[in-house]
């Protein structure tokens, strides 16, 4: 994980695994994810790991355990999962946390915005 990465949780994390279980999919990641029920995730799926299909889309997080993620996407038609076998070399497989908690001043002087709210990522707290 990245020191940008730490800043945030959920952080984008590599994935292991992709099966569809009906209307949804689930995502195996290579770490503990971070992700919480009613994040908005979306995938980044390079061609040499298959379900290419999964690349680009977003959904909504509707179970998870520490390295699994269940997402509200139907992928029961797409092309299969494949780790490749050269992946150390190549861009990983990736599930992204895909929103904002937005709140505050957008700059010194303005008054500060209604506040929008989109299930994602959040600033970690600091630890010492």
């Amino acid at each position: 994980m990245s020191s940008l990465n730490s800043l945030y949780v959920p952080f984008t994390v590599d994935i292991a695994a992709i099966s569809s279980s009906g209307i949804n999919t689930v995502v195996t990641t290579d770490e503990d994810h971070g992700f919480v029920i009613g994040n908005l995730v979306t995938f980044q799926i390079p061609q040499q790991w298959g379900m290419i299909e999964l690349n680009g889309l977003s959904g909504f997080v509707t179970a998870i355990t520490d390295d699994t993620v269940t997402v509200r996407l139907d992928s029961q038609a797409f092309n299969p999962f494949v780790v490749p076998a050269d992946a150390d070399e190549i861009s990983p497989a990736q599930i992204i946390p895909a929103g904002d908690n937005n709140f505050g001043y957008q700059s010194v002087g303005q008054e500060q915005p209604d506040s929008i709210s989109i299930p994602g990522a959040y600033r970690a707290p600091l630890t010492r």
